[in-house]
């Protein structure tokens, strides 16, 4: 992978790192290698650097750099390679994608305790486990 990435040889890096990953009921490739904290994918070749796994894939399905654009996770799975669940975005726009997301998940979070508070049995509290904690 290292030579196809100097040669920028794409259908190889989006080979290999396909290869590298599980394919979940959702769609995602969900990186098996190094994980960081914020749940990016990395995987790195000493002189040649550290990448973001996800920035790979997404360069590799182009055919060309995306210097100064940010791969956005449609998804929402960090740890996601498919192709389809990326798309290149601005600094702007990836972070108001997931201000929004983040918002409308603690809505939801809200509004299910106030179901659990309500009525704790209700079905819908049994799909997801149960209400989300308030901090979410």
């Amino acid at each position: 992978m290292r030579i196809a990435l100097t040669e920028s040889n794409y259908p190889v890096v989006a080979e290999e790192l396909e290869k590298r990953t599980t394919k979940d009921p959702s769609g995602c490739w969900i990186w098996e290698g190094t994980i960081d904290s914020r749940g990016y994918g990395r995987l790195g070749f000493n002189k040649a650097g550290q990448f973001l796994a996800h920035r790979l894939s997404l360069e590799a399905h182009l055919g060309h750099p995306i210097d100064g654009l940010f791969a956005h996770h449609k998804c929402a799975n960090t740890s996601c390679l498919n192709p389809d669940h990326l798309e290149l975005t601005t600094h702007a726009e990836n972070i108001a994608e997931m201000m929004a997301r983040q918002s409308y998940l603690a809505r939801i979070a809200e509004l299910e305790q106030t179901l659990a508070e309500y009525a704790p049995e209700h079905p819908v509290l049994k799909r997801g486990g149960g209400p989300l904690p308030p901090s979410v």
